[in-house]
């Protein structure tokens, strides 16, 4: 026996799309299980079922009437043959509403809209029918030329129906057991009307049964083609309980008719009497069905259909209809006890156990079928799911022999690349590397040509359609001895953002935002390389510091000042050779890393830098004039990169003590003074802290008689176990390390108190006023002026008995030391421009600062008494302290000839040896009570006692 379903086509398979689809596994991964499916909407008592059961039930209580009573034979017929139409009416209807149901296909929908036409053509053949029966009062059951006709042309147009709808393309295999199991149907079905016609022909002699035989096996034809053909097609057509609803339509009519035949009282009804409205009752069942459904259990031509059944039924229930014809022939030709019937019981004992067995392997056959399906419907989803993710993903999969052919690549080779797959194969993968990358990738995958399924990561730029590089990271697989691949792997991902974002990162943590520079780090990193490289190439360091920068930046703010690092920054890449390398270490300090330069060599390009930093600079819409001290240091073997910067840093700090806007070479003795220096600057911090330093104060006098009229307060330093150390060597040092501004409040504080002391003495005091130095660095502190303030109110001393000592250079750039400067003269404090005549512009800066005194410096007083080209500078000095109305000073005076020399230039304050040194408080009391005693002159022996 033949079945649905055998291999090798897969049951239940259809193609969608170009993709084989599995329906139970689609179901399975949608999770569509029964349970789950929608449902139709519950029976309802419609007016179309009910009207059909009325029919039915009418037409057989008016056959049960007509068995009983024997009515008018006219009347019986006509009444029965009057309701076969009004139930094929009823059944017309509920076909048309079924067809209009949404989710059916066209071929479904058209089945079901044309059966209403075959249905009235029945229906007008038995309305004829019943007329003639009516007409012919002795009631002959004869067909007229007029049903006969109907019923013919039902007939037709039902195959005609049948035949247009589509099947759908079959395996030739599947056809043919098919057609086995339809020609199984048809034999066992003709069986029945052929055994009744022989029967009634030969023992009944009913030839007027004849006809009846006949158009019993037509209408059973016809119903056999309605089940095979609403079965081949399936649920395409009709909701699936809609099907067997229609296929036992079909066998309810057969089985009535046959009834009939059987029961003896086919002489008073015909067959389609009663056959007609039992088969129309269950149409519209499964009319009403479909509309409940509404495509719920429906699906269309286009989506996948549940796989059928291992084995089909239609063959076995042939077999037991013959079986059971068997049985009842046998019976009533011989009897139940004779050994014929014997015998054909048990061949139908033996055909059931043979179906039996059959059907127990079928179904383990279609078990095994179901696992195959879902097996292979997994593989075809996994190949899917497998397809979509190479389809579209971003990365670029590619297959090449060891030729370097592309044997596979995936549709991401044109987003990434803007290469089409099919442009490939033609092309060589090694010929879209860049030049300078296809030795590096030769070699990855040369390391693994040999060693299967050996991996290897690299990186390459790879040239773009539009002519363009893009960077990427490859994977490489040695898969050449794989069977399934026989090829190397490559994995591509463009990683050309993400490269180009880490290279913006590495750059901007090795080089200056501001100029663009490398930084520290990268300029240590390149030390540390030339000087592993020392013993082929000399490696010298230059360390580059502006001075007074901070000024600038006070004076013009930090726009200025950033402005004017970008210009220098430029200056420099000028100036310094050709792969070299150029920093800024941070602030104003810059770097330059010489390598293969001689010693003549790197003093030419600090001598270079020096002139190209000392050329005006615009910024800040400003030309400024800007110094840098230069520190060289060349490397040894040994070194490490921070220990030559370190030895550079030493010898800019040695230029800067040098006078600034010079460059030093490193020497041992630097790191001596260094040295010597940063103890020096931990003694001074300790011996500020212990009381070691005093004040000591030199007279200012009058010209020309000598009078006192004021001190300088000078600072100096006793140690602890009497050794006295300079303020040369000790107030450098504390510039250096900040602790100026502490040792400037110390001092001015101590001399504002002792100038108290001596305005309150007994007998009054000639002096003035007391004169206190302030550095450049106490002047850039924010608040100087305010604490200036404080401690003169704090010891009770008058603004003007006080005199502030600047240099030149630390007001010389302005800014925030100019500011404090303006806000002491406010104050009523007054100021003496110290060393006069030794800076920058001094004459600019008596327009522009706040000046009371001018103190001219020693080096123009020493050569006064020679020629008039010698004196020529303390004269003009004079003149202009004359003409801007300030008290001139002349410092350093050490003869009697200076003092009188000076005098006649017009000077009336002098300072100096000659009149008296630094004296202790306790001898400028001393003179004090001195002068009240004699009123005389401070003569040059009192210096010297």
């Amino acid at each position: 026996m033949r079945t649905h379903g055998k291999l090798p086509r897969t049951a239940g398979n259809q193609t969608t799309g170009g993709l084989s689809v599995t329906d139970g596994v689609t179901n399975a991964n949608l999770g569509t299980d029964a349970a789950d499916r929608p449902t139709p909407r519950p029976v309802r008592a419609t007016p179309l079922l009910t009207g059909s059961l009325v029919t039915l039930v009418a037409a057989f209580g008016w056959g049960g009437y007509v068995v009983s009573a024997d009515p008018e034979p006219h009347v019986a017929a006509a009444v029965a043959w009057l309701i076969v139409p009004i139930a094929m009416v009823l059944t017309a209807e509920a076909c048309r509403r079924a067809g209009r149901s949404p989710r059916l296909s066209t071929a479904g929908r058209a089945l079901w809209s044309r059966l209403p036409v075959t249905l009235l053509i029945f229906a007008a053949g038995m309305t004829a029918n019943a007329a003639d029966a009516w007409a012919d009062h002795v009631g002959n059951r004869s067909a007229g030329w007029f049903p006969l006709t109907c019923y013919a042309l039902g007939a037709a147009h039902l195959v005609w129906t049948l035949l247009r709808v589509p099947t759908g393309g079959r395996p030739r295999r599947e056809l043919l057991t098919l057609g086995l199991d339809v020609g199984a149907v048809v034999v066992a079905a003709a069986l029945y009307p052929l055994y009744f016609w022989m029967n009634q022909m030969l023992y009944a002699d009913r030839v007027d049964w004849l006809p009846v035989v006949f158009v019993a096996g037509a209408l059973e034809f016809v119903a056999v083609v309605i089940i095979v053909k609403v079965t081949v097609v399936g649920t395409q057509l009709v909701d699936r309980t809609a099907l067997i609803l229609l296929a036992l339509a079909v066998l309810a009519g057969i089985s009535v008719a046959v009834a009939l035949q059987v029961l003896g009282v086919d002489d008073r009804l015909e067959s389609g009497q009663l056959a007609t409205p039992a088969a129309c009752f269950l149409i519209v069942c499964a009319a009403d069905r479909q509309v409940r459904a509404a495509g719920l259990g429906t699906r269309r031509a286009d989506e996948p259909q549940r796989p059928p059944r291992a084995w089909s039924a239609i063959p076995y229930v042939a077999i037991a209809a013959t079986d059971v014809l068997l049985l009842v022939a046998v019976g009533t030709e011989v009897g139940f006890f004779a050994a014929s019937w014997v015998v054909a019981a048990a061949a139908v004992l033996l055909t059931g156990l043979v179906v039996g067995r059959q059907v127990a392997a079928l179904h383990e056959n279609g078990r095994l079928l179901r696992s195959l399906d879902r097996t292979l419907g997994e593989i075809r989803s996994q190949e899917r799911r497998f397809r979509a993710l190479v389809q579209n993903s971003t990365d670029i999969v590619l297959i090449t022999d060891r030729n370097d052919r592309t044997r596979f690549a995936t549709p991401s080779t044109y987003r990434v690349l803007g290469l089409a797959p099919n442009q490939l194969p033609d092309l060589n993968p090694m010929d879209l590397i860049h030049p300078e990358d296809v030795e590096s990738v030769r070699a990855a995958i040369d390391s693994i040509a040999m060693d299967p399924h050996a991996a290897a990561t690299y990186q390459a730029r790879v040239r773009h359609a539009d002519g363009s590089w893009r960077m990427l990271e490859i994977v490489s697989t040695n898969l050449y001895d794989d069977p399934d691949v026989r090829g190397l792997v490559s994995n591509a991902r463009d990683v050309t953002e993400r490269r180009r974002y880490q290279d913006q990162l590495s750059h901007q943590a090795t080089h200056d935002g501001l100029t663009r520079l490398p930084n520290r780090t990268l300029f240590l990193e390149r030390t540390r390389e030339a000087l592993a490289q020392l013993a082929t190439a000399p490696v010298t360091v230059a360390l580059i510091d502006l001075d007074d920068f901070k000024t600038i930046n006070d004076r013009l703010g930090h726009g200025a000042g950033d402005e004017l690092l970008i210009a220098l920054a430029d200056r420099l890449r000028r100036t310094v050779p050709p792969g070299q390398v150029v920093a800024r270490l941070g602030g104003d300090e810059f770097a330059v890393l010489l390598v293969g330069s001689q010693l003549e060599q790197a003093t030419a390009l600090a001598t270079a830098l020096i002139e190209a930093f000392s050329a005006p600079v615009p910024a800040g819409g400003h030309d400024l004039l800007v110094q840098a001290s230069i520190g060289l240091a060349d490397g040894r073997l040994g070194d490490d990169n921070t220990e030559l910067l370190r030895r550079a840093d030493v010898a800019m700090y040695a230029a800067k003590e040098s006078g600034k806007g010079r460059y030093a070479r490193y020497d041992a003795d630097m790191d001596r003074r260094s040295i010597e220096s940063a103890r020096m600057g931990a003694q001074l911090r300790q011996a500020l802290d212990h009381g070691e330093l005093r004040l000591v104060y030199q007279p200012i006098v009058a010209l020309p008689d000598g009078c006192v009229t004021g001190v300088e307060a000078l600072v100096r330093w006793r140690t602890a176990d009497g050794q006295s150390i300079s303020p040369d060597r000790f107030v450098p040092v504390a510039e250096r390390n900040g602790l100026i501004v502490e040792l400037g409040e110390w001092a001015l504080r101590t001399a504002c108190t002792q100038a108290v002391r001596w305005r309150d003495r007994p007998g009054g005091s000639p002096l003035g006023s007391v004169n206190v130095n302030v550095s450049a660095r106490q002047l850039r502190e924010p608040g100087f002026a305010e604490r200036v303030r404080a401690i003169l109110g704090e010891v009770g001393l008058e603004p003007q008995r006080l005199t502030v000592e600047v240099t030149e250079t630390a007001v010389f750039d302005g800014g925030r030391a100019l500011d404090e400067l303006r806000a002491l003269d406010d104050l009523g404090v007054r100021i003496a421009l110290d060393d006069f005549g030794t800076g920058h512009s001094s004459l600019g800066l008596l327009r522009t600062c706040p000046v009371d005194v001018l103190k001219v410096d020693r080096s123009f007083v020493e050569g006064i008494t020679g020629t008039i080209e010698q004196a020529a500078i303390a004269t003009s000095l004079i003149e202009i302290a004359k003409g801007l109305g300030l008290r001139a000073v002349a410092e350093g005076v050490e003869s009697a000839a200076q003092a009188e020399r000076l005098y006649e230039l017009g000077y009336l304050y002098a300072q100096g040896f000659h009149f008296a040194g630094a004296l202790e408080v306790d001898q400028v009391d001393a003179l004090l009570d001195h002068l009240d005693r004699t009123a005389a002159r401070v003569g040059g022996d009192l210096t010297r006692s």
